[in-house]
């Protein structure tokens, strides 16, 4: 009896012993399979996120890849309002760091990241690009408009320049820029146009001007020849000082100061690498009748930017 009762016991034992240790191991491949889910859910949380993100980023750009690209590379349309129907009159100043007075503290705007976000995915993707900088500007009241473009900037060969606005245009009106300084010498004005959610994108075309500035800081070390004075002034000035007789919302702004040089005069000033420059816009409905623009409700939603593109 004795000895059954033994055998009871060690029996007992041994089934607890034997159901410990399968306690044991399942509680430790349980412990196993939770880490390994919790890997695989934070994973598959990561990448829901990140859909998710992209998802809602194409949301926002409904417009293809390959339109965003080819507005970069879009042949440029000329200018065809009517000769002096200037419109409304916006003032750039675009200034070299070798201009003396204050300057103001600039920073990007939305719609320079987002041209600068597309010029590298357009890269990316295989379009052909060079190197890309851009310039974003200040707005000094309603329609003055300044940039300030470092030495460095103006030094290299450059193979496009143009100057990037955002207007508001909820009633579709046809914009169309102006640029009088050009248009008085026979240049026409070159843009692109897009429109997008009743905003109007709009580029225009500076590179001669641009190269115009270039030529006076790249001549500055050994000075600008006569004939070199001569072609900038050619180019850009709109005549001499004395025609300024029209009404400042109507006239072009002195268009490049460079300063006056007066060879019969000691002391003259020097040459300044100050271009400044006035852009009209003509706003149209579809039979081509000037309409005051602002009446429409074309106002600057940020302020413009300028891309320099090099060879």
């Amino acid at each position: 009896m004795w000895i059954f009762e033994m055998a009871t016991i060690t029996r007992a034992r041994v089934s607890l012993l034997v159901l410990a240790f399968m306690t044991i191991a399942i509680g430790v491949q349980c412990r196993s399979l939770r880490t390994q889910l919790r890997k695989v859910t934070s994973f598959q949380g990561e990448r829901k996120i990140r859909i998710g993100h992209v998802q809602r980023r194409s949301r926002r750009e409904p417009v293809s890849e390959h339109d965003h690209c080819a507005l970069l590379s879009a042949p440029w349309t000329e200018s065809t309002p009517p000769l002096g129907d200037w419109g409304q009159m916006y003032r750039l100043k675009i200034q070299s760091t070798m201009s003396d007075g204050p300057r103001r503290a600039v920073f990007p705007e939305q719609p320079l990241f987002r041209f600068v976000r597309r010029v590298y995915r357009c890269c990316q993707v295989g379009y052909h690009c060079g190197s890309v900088k851009g310039i974003q500007g200040g707005k000094v009241g309603d329609y003055n408009i300044e940039f300030l473009l470092g030495e460095d900037v103006l030094s290299a060969p450059l193979e496009k320049a143009e100057v990037h606005f955002h207007f508001s245009n909820p009633q579709h009106l046809n914009i169309q820029p102006v640029l009088p300084s050009l248009e008085k010498r026979g240049f026409p004005t070159r843009y692109r146009v897009w429109l997008r959610d009743g905003v109007v994108e709009l580029r225009v075309d500076l590179l001669a001007l641009i190269q115009a500035l270039q030529l006076v800081i790249g001549g500055a070390s050994r000075g600008p020849s006569v004939m070199e004075m001569h072609w900038v002034r050619g180019l850009t000035r709109p005549g001499v000082i004395a025609q300024k007789q029209r009404p400042p919302s109507l006239q072009d702004t002195v268009p490049v100061v460079w300063g006056e040089v007066n060879e019969s005069r000691e002391g003259a000033a020097p040459l300044q690498p100050t271009l400044e420059l006035g852009l009209a816009l003509h706003c149209s409905l579809l039979d081509n009748i000037a309409q005051p623009c602002q009446d429409y409700g074309v106002h600057l939603e940020h302020a413009p930017f300028i891309a320099l593109t090099y060879r």
